[in-house]
């Protein structure tokens, strides 16, 4: 399929080319730039879903309720209540040099090999030597922001979805019947510097652009367009309950209590006399809502934001989480453990347009919320469970020049090899090629706005990426590589809506 990656490559030159040649102001729909009030519109996709949209600004751009004077052309009030629509159109299309399998979002941990081991030596595998390409309009998206005052209390309403939901297995043959589904949908109440948020909203251990807010436009996942956004990312888009402290302008401390999932994947090997026993008991990717929990996860984020001339956003973040699991042999024992993780992130605009992005993430237990890309923990032989030991880091540049963003990233995780005390049990066992050591990827892409109407609330944009993606197990095969890599483009046409 090189015609394939020749023709997106070449669209993605020529657009960006075009873009720099007749420039427009640009407001990005995730700006970098602190505000009193986040502005409700999301652009951001997910598994799950497009990041921002830098080419796309806030479509619908809702009041704030600290800022009544900002109207957005299409709300409308009930009365004292302002509803407040917004929406983009998307079509994507993603180019990857091996047949990963997944949709518009990217599989990280499953990239496949190029070959297989055998004893006799290596074959070549289908999906290594397969290209993919896809066209989709999955992550366009529509939402809904309410606001008003009730004396010095404001509260506001905020849903946002996208069609990434359940596929049916012949949507891609005729009709391409995407389903929608829910990305957030909280309510928040804030009084005087005391603010309530509950409903499913980002997590706190999501990286922020600004404070501690919950809207999409002020969390970090990148200027990307892979829906899964990048490996290695912190994030998780969940059922929350949320108190927010604002000390003043620049200081700010959250606390959440947020649903908890026990999770393994696929790639933790459980004893062989414990299986049936407890693969019922932890998410392995296909018990889902049947996993029992002990307790919610407990979240913090200490975030704090300056700056005149340019913005600046520093945040340290928390997770405990508590797991449980319940042996009936020999009359019945539990064994309970504790995880903890936390991260640091920096957001610093070094010149005007010009950001320097780091965030950092390390703990044991804490593996889900590297989008489920290590386990939480393993099972020992004698049906005790053990944390474990993963981390990972989202860092590089954003540049605002004119009507374009460009950006570059390295991303990527790390899983401690943890095995129960006879070895043949836990993540990283002897040929298990899906546990992986390390994934890595490289990102970059230039995101430029072709067109604006004169209010900044209706615009046409581009959004490009390119990204080198590698994945290297703990053990493999004999005679099979060890390493799998893939080469991604996507280029994105957002229309976003008046």
């Amino acid at each position: 399929m090189r015609s394939a990656f020749a023709w997106l490559l070449g669209l993605g030159i020529i657009a960006g080319v075009s873009a720099v040649a007749d420039p427009v102001e640009q407001q990005d729909a995730n700006p970098p730039v602190a505000r009193v009030e986040p502005n409700p519109v999301a652009t951001s996709a997910a598994t799950e879903p497009v990041k921002v949209a830098p080419a796309a600004p806030a479509t619908a751009q809702a009041p704030a309720p600290a800022d009544e004077d900002k109207v957005s052309p299409l709300s409308f009030k009930i009365g004292s209540t302002e509803f407040a629509p917004f929406g983009f159109v998307d079509l994507t299309g993603v180019y990857r040099s091996t047949n990963v399998g997944s949709g518009i979002g990217t599989s990280f941990g499953g990239i496949p090999f190029a070959s297989a081991g055998t004893a006799t030596g290596s074959v070549p595998t289908v999906a290594g030597n397969l290209s993919e390409v896809k066209l989709s309009p999955q992550n366009s998206r529509f939402g809904l922001r309410v606001t008003g005052k009730i004396n010095e209390t404001k509260y506001a309403g905020y849903f946002e979805g996208d069609f990434l939901g359940f596929q049916v297995v012949n949507s891609q043959v005729t009709s391409n019947s995407y389903t929608f589904r829910m990305r957030n949908y909280f309510a928040q109440i804030q009084s005087h510097s005391v603010e309530l948020v509950a409903g499913q909203a980002w997590s706190l251990m999501t990286p922020n652009r600004n404070g501690i807010s919950p809207y999409t436009d002020d969390i970090f996942y990148g200027r990307e367009m892979d829906t899964n956004y990048l490996a290695g990312l912190v994030w998780a888009r969940q059922p929350q309950v949320r108190v927010g402290f604002h000390f003043n302008d620049h200081a700010a401390l959250a606390v959440a209590a947020e649903n908890p999932q026990q999770f393994i994947g696929a790639a933790v090997v459980l004893p062989s006399a414990l299986a049936s026993t407890y693969g019922a008991q932890f998410d392995n990717n296909t018990t889902g809502n049947g996993t029992p929990n002990q307790a919610p996860d407990f979240t913090a984020k200490l975030a704090f934001d300056g700056g005149k001339e340019q913005h600046f956003h520093f945040e340290v973040a928390g997770v405990v989480r508590s797991f449980k699991a319940f042996n009936p042999a020999n009359g019945g024992s539990s064994s309970s453990a504790t995880g903890a993780a936390g991260s640091v992130g920096v957001n610093f605009e070094l010149a005007k347009g010009f950001f320097l992005i780091a965030n950092g993430f390390t703990g044991k237990g804490g593996g889900r919320y590297i989008f489920g890309l290590a386990p939480d923990l393993i099972v020992n032989t004698d049906g005790t469970i053990q944390t474990v030991k993963s981390s990972s880091t989202v860092d590089g540049l954003e540049l605002h020049v004119g009507n374009v963003w460009i950006y570059g990233y390295y991303s990527g995780l790390w899983i401690d090899q943890t095995l129960s005390s006879d070895g043949k049990a836990g993540f990283g066992t002897t040929g298990a090629a899906s546990a992986n050591h390390r994934v890595e990827e490289y990102t970059f892409g230039v995101n430029p706005t072709f067109w604006r109407d004169k209010d900044k609330k209706t615009s046409l944009g581009l959004i490009t990426q390119y990204s080198y993606l590698k994945r290297t197990p703990w053990s493999v095969p004999v005679n099979a590589p060890t390493s799998a890599s893939t080469n991604m483009l996507y280029v994105d046409v957002r229309f976003t809506l008046p």
